[in-house]
Order: structure tokens, then C-alpha cells, then sequence
């Protein structure tokens, strides 16, 4: 029978236990930079089309700022969305490397970004030399002819100045009015010229010349110009063109024309003669023309076939378009000739003011109708109205008048 062993309490060792001290404390390496804990608000750099690419890294950190200025955000924002603004890995990889990035410091990350894709002094855009070469470019080509040509011109001249002026390389005011002016086409000027001399806008110098006006002033001369030269192009393509006439001469080749030239001269030197003819086939050809005119006037003469009668109830048809209008004739004087409008008798008595109009009535003095019916004309019945008015008024002034005079009644004293 088999016994088991009885139980023996082991002995605890004294000697203390071995700890994994690397796993327990920190390293520099592997030590967690504390972070902030607000929420980054969202740059949008697709709306505004920023990409990086290492190029001009100056105007990309102003350009960021001014839209992180505009959406509302802070550098530590800008600092943590940067390195996913670009297309290209490597500039990626090299912006999370960089101090500011880890620590989101927005004013280090921009130290190091220049000092690793910037400049010692950054490309210039415009230089003061930028200006003549403009002008002597212009005057070039030919100067300005079309509105095309002056809207490039203005504003590249005015994005030089703007530039000029914003880094200082220019300050105050600075005129190019002249140079301006000489860089359009010569009838341009001479047309500007007279327009401004003619509405007084320059001012008179003190030996007698001539001041250019203000650049504001000149372009809105310019303008006019260029618009109405535009306004005139477009009436002459709008006008039917001339037929052109066909020249004479057409543009050869110098071969063909050796090849005309030696052509001529065979010519000139063997002239083509022309082909005898027999004798008699003239004589012939005379004599038979002779023999048909003598048998056409030997012909009997036959009479032409009567064409066949038409019916007496026959009346062709006539449109109404071409049926024949009766005689003009005027409604106030029955007179054949002209209408009412041009009627010498209705001016005469419409003078006299022993008619009236009334749209194509006719109305007597005292504003009655005058009867068109009849063969009688208006003019004919107006003037004897006048004649009877003038009769009854001259019985009326003949007419004594006799004057009723009142009794005269005396005041009686009471008895």
C-alpha cells in the first residue's frame, strides 16, 4: 500500500527578487513629449490650393499664415497640419522630423523650414530695371494697338509698382505718364493728344508746354480711344465687303517664269503661220448661201392660221393687286388730284376759320356737322353757310334800334 508524502513547507529563499529595471524606467529615447489635448480646428488647403513643394518657401509660410489669419486659427494648428499639405514624400518625411513639428512650436517649425529649403536672400520678382525693360519692350513690338495689348501692359507695370512699393525699393509717388503715353502706337497718340489739348485737361507749363494729367486721368483717354477704335472695327466687318478685283499678274516662280519668258521668245522668233486654204471652198460656200436666200424669197408665202375667237362673256382674271385704281380725289373739295392733307381750298378756309376738323368730319362755325351727303361738295356748302351768316348778321346791323325808355314818375307830396 503506498503512502503519500506528507506535506513539508518549502523554504522561502532570502535573497531579494531581480527586477527588469529597463523595462521599468524611462529613457530619454522612448520618453512621451506631453502634447496638448485641445482640438485642432481643420485647415482647408484644397479650397485654397496650398501645396508645398520646396520651391519659394518664404511666400509659402506668408501665404499660411494669411489664411490661417482668415479661417480663425492658431499656430500649434498650422504646426500639426502642415507636413499633409504637400504631394511629394520626402518633404513630408522631412517636416515630421523636425524639432517644431514634434513639439507643434509653429514659430520653430518656420525657423527650420527656412533653414532647410530657404535662401540666403530670396528670388526678386520685379527689380527697379523691371520698369524701362517694360517700356523698350513695348515700343519694340510696335506699341500698343488694340485693347488686348493695353489691358497686359497696364497691369504688368501696375504689378511691378505694387511690388516696388510694398518691399520699399520705391517711395512716394513716382510718374511714368510720359513713357506711358510713348509706349502706344503714333496715331494713337496724336488722337489723345488732341482729345486732352481739346478738353483742357493738361496743364499749361510755365514756359508754354504742356503737362501730362494724372495716370488716372490718362488711362480713362486711353480707354476712350481703344473702345472707339473697337466700335469702328466692328462697323467695317459688319459692312458688306467690295468685290476685289482680279490683278493681272499673279505671283510666280522664278522657274516659271524663265519657262514664260523662253516660250515667248520661240514664239517671237518662228511665229506659228497659218494653214492655206483651197481656193475654191470660199467661192464655194458664197455661192451656196446666194442659191438658199434665192430659194427662201422664191417660196410661196403662206398665211398665218387665224387664232381662234374667244367668247364674248370672257374677261381674264385680274388680281386685285393689279386691278387699276380710281383717280385720287379729296374729300373737302371733290377736286381730282390730292388728298384733303395737300387741299389748297381746306388751308385757305381752315385760315379763315370758317371750318373746323374734327378727325375726317368737317363741322361749320357753330360746331355743327356738315352734311356730306350728296354730290355737293363740303367746300361748297361751307362757304354759302358763310355767305347766309354774313347776310343775317349785315339785316341785324341795318336794323334800327329803337331804345324803351322808362316813364318818369314824380314824387307827390301827401296832401
Amino acid at each position: 500500500m503506498a503512502t503519500s508524502t506528507p506535506y513539508t513547507e518549502q523554504r522561502q529563499s532570502t535573497l531579494p527578487r531581480r527586477v527588469n529595471i529597463s523595462s521599468q524606467m524611462p529613457t530619454p529615447l522612448h520618453q512621451e513629449i506631453p502634447r496638448n489635448t485641445t482640438p485642432i480646428v481643420k485647415i482647408r488647403a484644397k479650397d485654397y490650393n496650398l501645396w508645398f513643394d520646396g520651391k519659394d518657401v518664404e511666400r509659402f509660410i506668408k501665404k499660411v499664415e494669411n489664411i490661417a489669419e482668415i479661417e480663425g486659427e492658431s499656430g500649434r494648428d498650422i504646426a500639426r497640419q502642415i507636413a499633409f499639405w504637400t504631394k511629394d514624400e520626402e518633404i513630408s518625411y522631412h517636416i515630421e522630423g523636425m524639432p517644431g513639428y514634434e513639439t507643434a512650436d509653429w514659430d520653430q517649425l518656420k525657423v527650420d523650414m527656412k533653414r532647410r529649403w530657404g535662401t540666403v536672400s530670396p528670388e526678386r520678382r520685379y527689380r527697379l530695371s523691371s520698369i524701362t525693360d517694360l517700356f523698350t519692350k513695348t515700343q519694340q513690338e510696335g506699341g500698343i494697338r488694340n485693347m488686348t495689348q493695353y489691358r497686359k501692359f497696364i497691369g504688368e507695370y501696375e504689378a511691378i509698382i505694387t511690388y516696388l512699393k510694398r518691399y520699399q525699393y520705391i517711395q512716394g509717388d513716382i510718374n511714368h505718364n510720359q513713357e506711358i503715353l510713348a509706349s502706344l502706337s503714333t496715331t494713337a497718340q496724336e488722337s489723345i493728344y488732341k482729345e486732352m489739348i481739346r478738353d483742357r485737361a493738361m496743364a499749361q507749363a510755365l514756359d508754354g508746354g504742356y503737362i501730362i494729367p494724372r495716370l488716372d486721368i490718362l488711362k480713362l483717354y486711353i480707354e476712350q480711344y481703344l473702345e472707339a477704335k473697337v466700335l469702328i472695327q466692328q462697323n467695317e466687318f459688319s459692312k458688306p465687303k467690295p468685290a476685289e478685283k482680279k490683278t493681272r499678274f499673279e505671283h510666280k516662280s522664278w522657274d516659271e517664269v524663265l519657262k514664260q519668258v523662253k516660250e515667248l521668245t520661240q514664239k517671237i522668233k518662228n511665229p506659228p503661220q497659218p494653214e492655206p486654204q483651197p481656193r475654191n471652198e470660199g467661192k464655194e460656200s458664197v455661192k451656196e448661201v446666194l442659191n438658199q436666200l434665192k430659194t427662201l424669197s422664191e417660196a410661196p408665202y403662206r398665211p398665218r392660221n387665224p387664232l381662234p375667237p374667244f367668247s364674248s362673256s370672257y374677261q381674264p382674271y385680274i388680281p386685285a393687286q393689279m386691278a387699276p385704281r380710281p383717280p385720287l380725289k379729296c374729300a373737302y373739295c371733290k377736286e381730282e388730284g390730292h388728298s384733303a392733307t395737300r387741299c389748297t381750298h381746306l388751308a385757305e378756309d381752315l385760315d379763315r376759320r370758317i371750318v373746323r376738323t374734327q378727325g375726317a368730319s368737317y363741322l361749320f362755325p357753330n360746331y355743327q356737322r356738315v352734311p356730306m351727303e350728296g354730290n355737293e361738295s363740303a367746300k361748297n356748302k361751307v362757304r354759302a353757310f358763310e355767305k347766309e351768316q354774313a347776310e343775317l348778321n349785315k339785316k341785324f346791323m341795318d336794323k334800327p334800334v329803337v331804345k324803351q325808355c322808362q316813364p318818369v314818375t314824380q314824387n307827390r307830396a301827401p296832401a
